[in-house]
């Protein structure tokens, strides 16, 4: 009988299981919250400033003036505002996983409704629950 050890068209097959399972896992359950935590407090940081540079473009689509389109950055602020205080209580409450992964999903189902938007009170709404959605991201729970 033929001695297989060494043949390496048979043991070329299949990685030996310790190295299919590393290789199935690339990035370590810390690191993966790490990036993802990191990423929606950068999403988080910028959208709160970022429609500053994009007034005068959204005031002229709209046909409105730019302190009507202002209102767009401040329902954004005021709705943060308003419900910070409320997003520690509810962390401790319901858990902060869950309220973060509630969040994200909020904000970004808020931020398809940005784009969507066809008129200014419908933009300004979209803010709105993209500040409260945004209070209760990792920075406040």
């Amino acid at each position: 009988m033929k001695d297989t050890s060494t043949d390496p068209v048979r043991n070329s097959a299949a990685p030996p299981a310790k190295d299919r399972s590393a290789r199935a896992r690339l990035l370590s359950p810390r690191a993966a919250v790490v990036i993802v935590y990191v990423a929606a407090m950068c999403m988080n940081g910028l959208d709160s400033t970022i429609v500053n540079p994009a007034l005068f473009t959204i005031a002229e689509d709209f046909g409105r003036p730019v302190s009507a389109a202002n209102a767009v950055e401040t329902a954004f602020l005021v709705a943060l505002a308003l419900t910070l205080p409320v997003a520690g209580w509810l962390g401790d409450r319901c858990g902060t996983k869950r309220v973060f992964l509630g969040s994200l999903a909020v904000f970004t189902a808020a931020s398809a409704l940005c784009g969507l938007a066809q008129d200014l009170p419908t933009l300004i709404a979209a803010r709105a629950v993209q500040g409260l959605a945004a209070a209760c991201s990792p920075r406040s729970a």
